[in-house]
């Protein structure tokens, strides 16, 4: 059977800055790092291709999950007939930031989210140029910082008796992304999680930004 070793460290830590009774502010953050290698690893595991197209890329020595292909020469073409290992499908670092301000009837909400140290296997390239194989011309750095949601909530004072509570809300996800990938988004699996076929982004539909408005009544 196969084996890997992994190293690597996660921190979480959450700060009050203000906690006074109409006024309070949070700020929570998060970050891990991980590395991981093949220790040995069992033929069924190792590196393969089927009709020239990548599906594994376990090498021992190597970390798990590695994008398998051609390298391409100054020509465009494979610079030899042989498949080899071009670079890391998974995040070698990834963490969060968040925040919550309470001002009154106000409170904010904001979430972001980071990743970095991996590449992308954009299939989509390798389909547009007409290749049945991936190429080191098919990678691209996926790091990225992502705004997931900032949303706004406001408790509108109202003196009916029938009415505990009446509150509207604005909710904004997926607001922008920062990153050099070339695709849809930088946050891809098209496969699920599997070391045949991570990483890889192929007819992926991308993340849907959304602003919702809402409101409720509590009676």
């Amino acid at each position: 059977c196969s084996s890997i070793e992994n190293k690597g460290f996660e921190i979480d830590a959450d700060f009050r800055i203000v906690g006074r009774k109409h006024v309070a502010w949070t700020l929570w953050a998060n970050a891990s790092f991980n590395t991981n290698s093949v220790v040995s690893l069992h033929e069924k595991d190792a590196p393969g291709l089927a009709n020239g197209i990548y599906i594994a890329a376990n090498k021992e020595g190597e970390s798990v999950a590695q994008a398998y292909g051609y390298r391409l020469n100054g020509k465009g073409e494979p610079a030899s007939a042989d498949p080899d290992i071009l670079g890391n499908t998974l995040p070698k670092y990834a963490g969060g930031l968040g925040t919550t301000l309470h001002l009154y009837g106000l409170t904010v909400d904001a979430k972001f989210s980071a990743a970095g140290g991996f590449h992308i296997i954009n299939a989509n390239r390798a389909v547009e140029k007409g290749r049945d194989y991936i190429s080191s011309d098919d990678l691209e750095r996926g790091d990225y910082l992502r705004l997931d949601c900032l949303c706004f909530s406001y408790d509108i004072p109202v003196k009916v008796k029938w009415i505990k509570d009446f509150k509207v809300n604005l909710a904004a996800r997926n607001l922008f992304t920062i990153s050099g990938y070339g695709g849809w988004n930088p946050d891809v699996n098209c496969f699920g999680v599997t070391t045949r076929s991570n990483g890889v982004d192929y007819g992926s539909f991308p993340l849907i930004r959304s602003v919702i408005l809402g409101v409720s009544l509590k009676f």
